[in-house]
């Protein structure tokens, strides 16, 4: 049954519009403790000619350089190198969602969006039982 909290985030990542191509990570407790996490497999091939990319995570004013790489034998990908340094830095929760924008400027660069699914229960009072009862009724 979904919390107020993932509600509340899944609307907040619904919302976000980009021209740029981009990809969703729930963060869970495994992925606070892992050295690197699952992207989309598609996801990067269809950006990515290589199967190892560095290039830099930036969320504000802080950047990670990072290392993606593609599996073929297994299809799958990475974000390896930078990946805890940035978990740790950004302060992320399990519940927490971040969205990751792949951006073109002098090379690429990965921009992270962090929906926090801790903060959520106050700015949807009022609206979180419907919410919620809108959600079950989906799925």
């Amino acid at each position: 049954m979904p919390t107020i909290q993932s509600a509340r985030v899944d609307m907040d990542t619904k919302k976000f519009k980009s021209e740029n191509p981009s990809f969703i990570i729930k963060i869970s407790q495994t992925e606070l403790t892992r050295a690197a996490t699952s992207i989309p497999a598609a996801f990067f091939r269809e950006h990515f000619k290589k199967e190892k990319e560095h290039l830099n995570l930036c969320s504000g004013e802080k950047q990670w350089p990072t290392t993606l790489i593609y599996y073929p034998v297994k299809k799958s990908a990475v974000l390896s190198s930078g990946w805890r340094l940035f978990v740790e830095e950004s302060k992320l929760k399990a519940g927490d969602v971040c969205v990751f924008e792949l951006v073109y400027r002098e090379g690429a660069e990965l921009h992270a969006h962090i929906f926090r699914g801790d903060d959520c229960e106050e700015k949807i009072k009022g609206k979180t039982a419907e919410v919620v009862e809108k959600r079950r009724t989906r799925n």
